[in-house]
C-alpha cells in the first residue's frame, strides 16, 4: 500500500492547522480566499450553511482530491500504518480544538472558530476537567 499523496498530506496539514472539517476544506473555492499580511484567510461553508473564516499559511485547493469518504479511507489507511491505530480526517479537527483549549485560548473563541452552534457543545467535547485532591486544600 502507499503512502498519502503530498496532497493528502497538504489537506491533513490543512485540517490540523485549522480545526476545518474535509467537506469544508473541500469546498474552497479560489474566491474564498485573500491575502492578509504573511497569511491568508480562508472563507469555509460549514454545518448549516454557515460561514466562517479560518486563516492558513498558504493558499490552498482541495477540490479535485475525490470524496470525503474516499480521503478518510486513505488517512484511515495510512495513520494505521504509520500509528498503529486508524485516524479520521475528523481526528484532525478535535486535535485542534484540544490544543487550542489546552494552550488557554478562550472557550468561546475556540468555539466560534469552529462553528458550532454553542459554547456548550465545545465544552462537552473538548473540556476534560477534574479536580485533584490539591484543587480541593
Amino acid at each position: 500500500m502507499k503512502a498519502l499523496s503530498p496532497r493528502d498530506r497538504a489537506l491533513v496539514s490543512f485540517l490540523l492547522a485549522t480545526g476545518a472539517r474535509i467537506s469544508e476544506a473541500l469546498g474552497i473555492q479560489e474566491d474564498d480566499i485573500s491575502p492578509l499580511a504573511g497569511h491568508y484567510a480562508i472563507q469555509l461553508l460549514g454545518k448549516g450553511n454557515k460561514k466562517r473564516t479560518v486563516y492558513y499559511e498558504k493558499k490552498v485547493s482541495f477540490a479535485d482530491l475525490g470524496s470525503r469518504m474516499a480521503i478518510t479511507n486513505r488517512i484511515r489507511r495510512a495513520s494505521k500504518r504509520a500509528l498503529g491505530r486508524s485516524l479520521s480526517a475528523h481526528c484532525m479537527r478535535h486535535t485542534f480544538a484540544t490544543r487550542m483549549i489546552a494552550a488557554g485560548k478562550s472557550l468561546t473563541a475556540v468555539s466560534r472558530y469552529l462553528g458550532h452552534s454553542s459554547v456548550a457543545i465545545t465544552g462537552d467535547l473538548y473540556v476534560h476537567d477534574d479536580l485533584t485532591w490539591d484543587d480541593l486544600k
